[in-house]
């Protein structure tokens, strides 16, 4: 914490708690879609649980899952944020035209129609 801030008020992480519960929803929902279906392509979820894919879980599956999610973790995306900071924003509305991009660009490398069918 900062020396000049001796006692933070309520406020003071009050931006970062929407994203985070953003994504916390989302890794739950991820991972229960994991757990309860058939999942063919993903990113590990974390060092723990891994990807999923593969791994023969107790109980029926009740469906087949895929989860194409552009990780923003690698070293090409932290360069991509430091040159585009606004693209970290929630509401980066004005970033669509190079998220479009990014998510294509991903598309092409990572969606396969085996995946699908």
């Amino acid at each position: 914490m900062p020396a000049k801030v001796q006692k933070p008020w309520l406020g003071f992480n009050a931006a970062s708690i929407p994203p985070a519960l953003i994504q916390g929803i989302a890794w739950q929902q991820d991972y229960l879609c994991r757990c309860l279906g058939e999942c063919l392509y993903g990113e590990p979820l974390d060092s723990e649980i891994g990807d999923l894919v593969g791994v023969p879980l107790p109980g029926a599956r009740w469906f087949s899952y895929v989860r194409y999610n552009q990780s923003y973790k690698t070293e090409r995306m932290d360069e991509l944020l430091r040159t585009n900071p606004r693209l970290a924003k929630l509401d980066a509305i004005r970033a669509v035209p190079m998220l479009r991009e990014i998510g294509q660009a991903y598309a092409w490398e990572h969606v396969k129609l085996a995946h699908l069918i």
